[in-house]
């Protein structure tokens, strides 16, 4: 005859078991996924450092700013996917050229068409991931 409290104990462990597994791949499964997003910010943010595009000058006339920027000296030679540039008046409206899919080797002059009579140019560059635009963090100004 078979001891019915023995199996019983033998069929819970078992299940146990099952459930430490399932839940141990539940939890990977979150974790993995995780850290795979968080190593496509760590690159984005690496191929960031280093690299400095600023905007030089600032000339708005008849509804165009043109806004020329500038790689500067000692800047890392990354090559970037692009740059937006946002425009600002006295008032603190604003104007973005949007994303513009361009390698700033040394110089270049970018014209925004807007009504806003600017005083301040941003830059901030960005490198594509996926498809996705990921824009860096640091903003060049000018003044």
């Amino acid at each position: 005859m078979l001891n019915k409290k023995g199996i019983s104990g033998i069929v819970m462990t078992i299940i146990m078991i099952g459930l430490v597994l399932v839940a141990a791949g539940i939890v990977w499964t979150v974790v993995s996924k995780i850290l795979q997003n968080q190593a496509s910010s760590i690159d984005i943010k690496s191929k960031c450092m280093g690299i400095i595009i600023t905007p030089t000058s600032l000339i708005c006339e008849d509804g165009e700013c043109n806004v020329t920027i500038e790689r500067g000296l000692g800047s890392a030679s990354e090559p970037i996917d692009g740059v937006e540039v946002i425009v600002t008046d006295d008032s603190g409206n604003t104007n973005s050229s949007g994303a513009l899919d361009m390698n700033v080797l040394t110089s270049k002059k970018i014209t925004i068409t807007t009504d806003l009579d600017a005083v301040k140019a941003d830059v901030r560059i960005y490198f594509k991931d996926k498809g996705e635009n990921k824009f860096c963090d640091q903003i060049g100004s000018y003044p």
